[in-house]
């Protein structure tokens, strides 16, 4: 009896702690999400955490130059209108095949003065000016899409709040910045270079030096453009640095996964939450013509697409054909292609062609065999996650490393754009067609995507509110890293100590030697010229003897 009634205590004493927990968790919280990013392809993951956190009972207000239609009453949308065309001229929507052809110091200085021109109008814009001038506009929390836009984080300061910080991308500098996260260049690629994690010699020298100059970069061009930014518009007395908020960022979270990017150490407060994007589909997205197509193709559906940034419809007319004529003869086989145009040259009776395709609906399809795709991250882990083999096309970015590491894991093979022919494209698909081994790898990747402990999204959830719960923040979790300046971080002030430690010593001993062969140089060249001058007495006495003798 006693024992039941102690079991019978415990069990309401651990009901209430997890109604308590509950009850904390679900507590309503105002939320300010900065998503500033002309690429739809980094709203895409917004929207699925908009939806996810509006449902979770928070009320969310998102500034962003896109607008979708929300289900839940508590999500309030500011839209940054007339972005687009503000910063064309930068070229960072430009045709890609145009920006190729441009230098990387072109690229470099496009970009950085490009996201400072993206940061200073949405600051400026009048719908985020309303707001910052409202004095009954409060926040919670600020979730910030990394956009090389850090002088927005002034809103977290401006309003009191902890800073969130979503990448689209893996780590790089901008985040590894952030929270003092390591970053070694023997083992860490720049992903404009496209190296892997396991590079020779030459590729180390020259990921270093690459490495170096990304940091002087940042410190020299991107944070002055940043910093003159955040000065305008959150101007006071008492303004901090801006690198002091960069450096107080509560949490990162970066869209990586070991199975498509490189396994690479963290810092506690830098999360990986790859996959966080990918929805539960409750449908299929299809009209029903196009469910008739994918569910009558008896030998399979190839999907073409380039995702959201790169249009098909911009190919050179060589790469165009390339693919035109390799699916006419791939008769039997039904094509779904992402093609912006109204109308395809030459387009074969087996391909569909559409400007927008429900992108995960198809990928989870069983007819779907093949994914033929440019790399980019989120369609990697979306084809990754489905389990589909791909043809790769990269084109930019870390787009060639993606697809040389699904090369390695033996679900992909590569095509290269610039050197293209219908014979190699039609040879590339019939061989991941008709060869089983690279179906086979897809299923084991996207087995190994999908086993983790907690769902992407429920990660992202539980550490969003973990940094909502914290009152006093989560200073326990930065790394000191974010403490010391950049040679102190990276021990060239001890290793140039250690080079002068060793050196004295040899230095003294090279001088000693240098002393004793130079006094035995000395005494060698005395005694010459002793015996010089000896033999030359000698000389003059046999002469003077001589003389004596005559």
């Amino acid at each position: 009896m006693v024992v039941g009634s102690r079991s019978l205590l415990g069990c309401i004493a651990l009901a209430a702690v997890i109604l308590a927990g509950t009850c904390r968790t679900s507590s309503a919280a105002k939320i300010l999400a900065v998503f500033p990013s002309i690429s739809k392809t980094n709203y895409l993951f917004g929207q699925v955490l908009f939806e996810a956190l509006a449902a979770r009972g928070h009320n969310v207000t998102i500034v962003s130059p896109f607008e979708v239609q929300y289900a839940y009453e508590n999500i309030r949308q500011l839209r940054i209108t007339g972005l687009f065309s503000h910063i064309e001229d930068y070229g960072l929507h430009a045709n890609v095949f145009t920006k190729r052809d441009k230098s990387s110091f072109y690229g470099n200085t496009n970009v950085i003065y490009g996201t400072a021109a993206l940061a200073d109008y949405t600051l400026g814009h009048p719908a985020l000016q309303e707001l910052l001038k409202n004095p009954t506009e409060t926040f919670d929390l600020l979730i910030l899409d990394q956009v090389l836009c850090e002088s927005l984080l002034g809103l977290a300061y401006h309003y009191g709040v902890p800073a969130v910080v979503y990448s689209a991308d893996a780590p790089n500098k901008y985040t590894n910045e952030m929270v003092g996260n390591p970053h070694n260049p023997a083992y860490n690629p720049i992903p404009s270079l496209g190296y892997s994690d396991r590079m020779h010699l030459v590729q180390r020298v020259w990921n270093t030096f690459v490495s170096i100059c990304e940091q002087f970069n940042y410190k020299y061009l991107y944070l002055p453009s940043q910093e003159a930014v955040y000065q305008r518009y959150f101007a006071r007395r008492d303004l901090p640095p801006l690198l002091d908020l960069i450096h107080n960022v509560s949490l990162v979270l970066v869209n990586s996964h070991p199975v498509i990017n490189f396994a690479r150490p963290f810092v506690p407060n830098m999360i990986e939450i790859g996959g966080a994007h990918i929805r539960q589909l409750e449908n299929t997205g299809f009209s029903q013509d196009v469910i008739n197509w994918v569910e009558k193709a008896k030998n399979g559906v190839i999907y073409f697409s380039m995702g959201t940034n790169i249009r098909s419809a911009d190919f050179p007319e060589s790469l165009r054909e390339a693919f035109v004529g390799a699916f006419s003869k791939l008769s039997q086989v039904l094509i779904i292609w992402k093609w912006e145009n109204a109308t395809l040259p030459n387009q074969s009776g087996n391909v569909i062609i559409g400007p927008w395709m429900p992108q995960q609906q198809l990928l989870a399809h069983p007819n779907v065999r093949l994914h033929i795709t440019h790399g980019g991250l989120l369609s990697m882990m979306e084809t990754v996650h489905y389990g589909k083999p791909i043809v790769g096309l990269p084109l930019a970015g870390d787009q060639e490393i993606l697809v040389n590491r699904a090369i390695e894991a033996g679900f992909g093979l590569k095509l290269d754009y610039q050197n293209i022919t219908e014979e190699q494209v039609l040879h590339t698909i019939n061989e991941m067609l008709n060869n089983s081994t690279y179906r086979y790898a897809a299923l084991k990747a996207s087995r190994q995507f999908r086993e983790q402990p907690l769902k992407p999204m429920d990660k992202v959830l539980y550490y969003v509110d973990y940094v909502l719960k914290q009152d006093s923040g989560v200073n326990y979790l930065r790394s000191g890293a974010l403490y010391l300046s950049f040679w102190p971080r990276h021990v060239v002030d001890v290793a140039t100590i250690l080079v002068l430690i060793t050196m004295i010593p040899v230095g003294l001993f090279a001088t000693l030697i240098q002393i004793i062969l130079r006094k035995t140089h000395e005494r060698k060249l005395k005694n010459t010229i002793n015996t010089g001058k000896a033999a030359a007495n000698g000389k003059m006495a046999g002469k003077a003897v001589q003389k004596k003798k005559n």
